[in-house]
């Protein structure tokens, strides 16, 4: 599931007024994003900072941070050798190259370090996580006294188990829309319903896939302080 290095805009969170709503509810301002947000606000007095992005992927987002100027070192890990290599090779003549270090690497076994990160960050990874409890410990110790651990997840019912409530609310929101916003990106069909998809159908394909999403969040506010 992980070897794809490029994606289709194909996903509701790729239409440009979902992000800008997001941006709105986040940071005030549908223009900014929360990342530039918090470098402006809550580290906006720090140069030189040491970052970890956990779960990198093909590395953009290490990219637009040390374009910033604000980074002394940003450590990007993945387990994914093929994501990794094209990181890599994107890297190659930006000008970062040594202000980013791409890692191949399990968060559970790969060394961090105690306090050695001003901010740590995971988009989109920790829900893949598990066992969830170590990985989080383990990040834990890599924040320095004073550092942030920042993270935009998935948080909803483990391997998408869907409450019938849940089912029901996307059901009527979706008999609410035209048909002309709820044909399917690839076979033009018009969707009528949600499904709850079977758990053997979500080991297969993809066993990391919301493996302990719903834990993310009581396992974070037992552990770290959110702020």
């Amino acid at each position: 599931s992980w070897n794809h290095l490029s994606y289709e805009t194909r996903n509701w969170w790729d239409i440009p007024a979902v992000m800008a709503r997001w941006n709105r509810m986040v940071t005030g301002d549908p223009g900014v994003e929360y990342l530039a947000h918090l470098l402006d606000t809550r580290l906006a007095h720090l140069d030189g900072i040491r970052a970890l992005t956990v779960g990198c992927g093909t590395g953009y987002r290490e990219l637009e941070l040390a374009a910033t100027g604000r980074f002394g070192r940003i450590d990007a890990i993945d387990r994914n050798a093929a994501r990794i290599a094209h990181a890599r090779k994107k890297l190659a003549g930006t000008g970062a190259e040594e202000t980013v270090r791409y890692l191949i690497g399990d968060v559970c076994r790969h060394p961090l370090g105690e306090e050695t990160y001003d901010l740590v960050i995971a988009e989109q990874s920790l829900h893949h996580f598990h066992p969830l409890d170590h990985a989080v410990r383990r990040l834990e110790q890599a924040i320095r006294p004073g550092g942030w651990l920042v993270f935009n997840e998935y948080v909803g019912p483990a391997r998408f188990a869907w409450t019938d409530s849940q089912i029901a609310a996307v059901d009527t929101l979706l008999a609410a829309l035209p048909e002309s916003y709820r044909r399917q990106w690839r076979s033009g069909r018009v969707k009528r319903r949600v499904h709850r998809p079977g758990r053997l159908a979500m080991i297969l394909w993809d066993r990391s896939e919301a493996v302990e999403s719903d834990r993310i969040l009581s396992l974070l506010l037992s552990l770290i302080h959110i702020s």
